[in-house]
């Protein structure tokens, strides 16, 4: 908040040493010197060659990068050749990603009027809004784009819409009252803010605030603040790569020793040290999670949501929190009549929005009346552009045409009756607006301030003073219309009016958001308003969607600026709606959120949304209401700005972290088994169970066709009610069951080697133990699919599956029976008898395993799989 803010304005034209007539062009030209101009800093563009170095810093691409080395190294071409391809892939996308780089201050650049009127040398000039600077006496006109933080010095029914920085969908009724204590810019009722728009009257403002020094410049700082994090996937793919290195150090420093102590053949042990290495960096998981992460990023585009980074379609999976806007987001943004008082009855009126369909008759004077001095006593337009009925003026003010036209009454048909002859502006004050039509006064204003000019006795008063607070703890803003008939040549004044009847309006949720929350509801993720409006209007708004119960707590902005982080989190599970907030309040909530462990989505549409998103896990920003700030801060963009998308989304994400999961489980608990197998065979000193080659061979077949069909794996049809996995590390998880099934795969093995070793020769036993191993794999993706469900769950679902699995088998059979191929891997053609010892050996260990799933999963709690 600017300093100058709450100071007398007599002591601001002294600070700024300025007066009413403003700065003359000279010393205007000193300040801009002195301050600079009028805009908003963006940082240095970042450099695209150091954007495409960094792709190499990544741990994964480096143990792909040591892969290739060594594939080349052991004389396994091919295979360097496709793991290059790999690592060249995956950099290209990455530096596509960020290439695009971070748009946000370009973007908070274009809410910036480029010309403003101003007051220099005592007379109206107009110049470009850079050049403004502080002292500027601003002129202030309806439907303008304020260009600078100013505080007024002269208003005549001065409203601006400051939804874009507040979140608040009403126009805010500015004057020139002092304040003394406020609890944020929402507030400040005696200034404008660079950005927002004046919806009604005009006036004229001292600037307080120049470019970074604007409420704007402070959103922009608090994006700059905000730190870029890595998504949960890509911190647990860093964990597995550190991991992976140290075994892949480890198993080719041993075996290499143990070869040289033994006095092997160092070449030889070297070759297939490496290979075993190799074997264990599943070198296909980079490309496959990319392709799972760009077609569900396909789908979810399908689906009304644009992803703008890969990596965040995943962490939708594991959101707990929804943090959300009200205006735009649960709501329609679009002031709606929705009840009217008259006569001591109650009409409820039918739609919402602007769309001004008829939907009841006014059957009575009264009404009539009441819709009349509604569509007169009015600034606003209603029009239809395309298919969507939109208004041009004050939200408040469209909604009463609206009403009247839903009644049958149209503005334009009413004004060639009765011509607007003047005009009473709303002030502070009085809190009333009237209007002369014809020999008419129509007048409409607070409640309170029309029933004083109103001829009502005690006991009428009452009841509607009783009907207006009724109104408005159920979060309705109330109008009340009065009229009367003037005598010829008499003096309009606002007085022994005919009081017509009271409107409740509000900004109506959106049909579909009531269901959508139940779902996230039963998805077990919170959903928590956050809004820059009153509470008494949150909280009617959060009653009636289901987001809000009876017992919950809100916290407004006041409030929150009392309290340190640590006493924030101490209760912020405990808070479902956060009112008359401001943007670093909501940064601040969601810190606290995080510190308890949650995955955290923000919505948002406005400016003051934007550092939130931008903190968030997951920013989703709304397409059609949003502003540039929000979207280029947002990770996800909703095209339809409809919240019921965002629980589409997050099915989506769930769905790909839970097929990202499933091959990553795949891949590594098929990495182990040869380098265990390989290291007791080297220590009883028998023959050695597979060649390097046959060892990449495994790793190549097993690795790819089938670990990509898991990434297209169907979505499962409870996933929308199993529980975010909080606190959850893939990697530990996933070792844990790589290593039990590297374990039992290996006492397979070391069987069927046992079994073979002295009655096969060597070719013979190794092809054996070659096509067990690519056996088991090819039946251990179906068991490792799902964590916590039997082998045969959905078995003939995924036909993707199906095909990848008997190809990669065609595949194996060919390398066993093919004279080229029996040369290359140096194979035999198997027997009746050997099938039986590879099948049944294989369907042993698999039902091993699923026996270990159903043991260790019987109390465990559901979650995204």
């Amino acid at each position: 908040m600017n300093d100058l803010s709450l100071l007398p304005l007599n002591t601001i034209f002294k600070e700024l040493n300025s007066g009413k007539e403003g700065l003359s062009t000279k010393e205007a030209l000193k300040r801009l010197a002195k301050y600079g101009p009028n805009q908003l800093k963006e940082k240095d563009p970042t450099k695209w060659y150091h954007i495409l170095l960094g792709q190499f810093a990544n741990l994964m691409t480096l143990i792909l990068g040591l892969a290739t080395i060594i594939s080349f190294a052991v004389g396994e071409n091919l295979d360097g050749y496709a793991i290059l391809a790999v690592v060249i892939l995956n950099v290209i996308i990455g530096f596509l990603q960020e290439f695009k780089a971070e748009k946000a201050v370009k973007a908070l650049k274009k809410l910036t009027a480029p010309y403003a009127m101003v007051l220099r040398d005592g007379i109206g000039q107009r110049i470009k809004a850079n050049e403004l600077v502080p002292g500027d006496i601003i002129i202030l006109e309806e439907g303008m784009r304020v260009p600078a933080d100013a505080r007024l010095i002269e208003s005549f029914g001065l409203k601006s819409l400051e939804g874009s920085l507040t979140g608040e969908s009403q126009s805010v009724e500015k004057h020139v009252i002092e304040l003394k204590k406020v609890s944020g810019i929402g507030d400040l009722t005696h200034t404008v803010f660079l950005g927002t728009v004046i919806s009604h009257g005009h006036g004229l403002g001292i600037v307080i605030g120049t470019g970074m020094k604007t409420e704007f410049g402070l959103i922009t700082k608090l994006l700059d603040l905000a730190p870029e994090e890595k998504t949960s996937l890509q911190k647990d793919i860093t964990r597995l790569s550190k991991i992976l290195i140290i075994i892949v150090l480890f198993i080719t420093a041993f075996l290499f020793a143990l070869a040289f102590i033994k006095g092997e053949k160092l070449l030889q042990m070297f070759m297939l040290s490496i290979s075993l290495a190799v074997s264990v960096i599943p070198e296909g998981l980079a490309t496959i999670i990319t392709l799972t992460l760009a077609i569900g990023v396909q789908n979810l585009a399908g689906k009304n949501a644009i992803v703008r980074k890969l990596a965040s379609a995943e962490t939708l999976g594991l959101a707990d929190v929804i943090c959300t806007d009200k205006t735009g987001t649960l709501t329609q943004n679009m002031m709606t009549a929705q009840r009217i008082y008259i006569n001591g009855k109650e009409i409820e009126i039918q739609g919402t929005g602007y769309d001004p369909s008829p939907s009841f008759t006014a059957d009575s004077k009264e009404l009539k009346l009441l819709l009349t001095a509604g569509a007169l006593c009015n600034n606003a337009s209603l029009i239809k552009e395309k298919s969507a009925w939109t208004i041009i003026g004050d939200p408040t003010e469209g909604a009463l045409i609206t009403l009247a036209q839903k009644g049958g009454f149209l503005k334009e048909e009413l004004l060639e009756k009765m011509a607007k002859k003047s005009e009473m502006v709303f002030d502070s004050e009085r809190k009333l607006m009237s209007t002369v039509n014809g020999n008419f006064l129509f007048t409409k204003g607070a409640p309170d301030s029309v029933i004083k000019v109103c001829n009502l006795s005690k006991k009428e008063k009452e009841e509607l003073l009783k009907k207006n607070a009724e109104f408005a703890k159920k979060g309705y803003r109330v109008l009340a219309l009065a009229y009367k008939e003037l005598k010829k040549n008499g003096e309009p004044k606002e007085e022994n009016l005919t009081f017509l009847g009271l409107t409740a309006l509000s900004d109506p949720p959106r049909p579909e958001v009531k269901s959508a929350i139940e779902l996230c509801r039963q998805a077990h993720i919170k959903v928590v308003m956050i809004t820059g409006d009153h509470a008494l209007t949150a909280q009617a708004i959060g009653l009636e969607i289901g987001l809000f119960k009876k017992g919950d707590r809100i916290l407004t902005g006041e409030e929150l600026e009392k309290m340190s982080q640590a006493d924030l989190a101490k209760i912020v599970e405990n808070i479902s709606i956060y009112a008359r907030v401001s943007p670093s309040h909501k940064v601040k909530i969601l810190k606290a959120l995080k510190q308890k462990g949650h995955t955290v989505a923000m919505t948002g549409d406005g400016v003051n949304d934007a550092p939130a998103l931008k903190n968030a896990d997951i920013g989703i920003a709304m397409g059609i209401s949003g502003t540039d700030v929000s979207k280029e801060a947002s990770d996800i963009i909703l095209t339809d700005d409809n919240f019921a998308t965002i629980v589409e989304a997050i099915k989506s994400g769930r769905a790909i972290y839970s097929n990202i999961k499933k091959f990553i489980r795949f891949l590594l608990s098929a990495n182990f088994d040869e380098v265990i197998v390989v290291t007791c065979v080297f220590l009883i000193g028998g023959p050695i169970p597979f060649l390097p080659l046959q060892i990449l061979w495994i790793n190549l077949l097993t690795d790819s066709l089938p670990a990509l069909a898991l990434g297209m794996d169907n979505v499962e049809e409870n996933l929308m009610t199993l529980h975010p996995k909080k606190h959850s590390s893939v990697w530990k998880e996933i070792i844990k069951l790589s290593l039990f099934v590297g374990v039992i795969s290996s006492v397979m093995s070391m069987v069927v080697y046992l079994k073979t070793v002295n009655v096969y020769s060597a070719e013979h036993m190794r092809t054996i133990m070659f096509t067990t191993v690519v056996t088991f794999e090819l039946l251990l993706v179906f068991s490792v699919r799902f964590a916590n469900k039997n082998y045969f769950t959905g078995f003939f679902k995924n036909k993707f599956l199906l095909l990848a699995v008997a190809l990669s088998f065609l595949i194996q059979i060919l390398a066993i029976y093919t004279k080229p191929l029996q040369k290359i891997l140096e194979t035999v053609p198997l027997s009746f008898a050997d099938w039986s010892l590879i099948l049944s050996m294989s369907g042993a260990t698999i039902l091993i395993l699923e026996i270990w799933k159903v043991y260790k999963n019987r109390n465990s709690l559901n979650a995204i799989q």
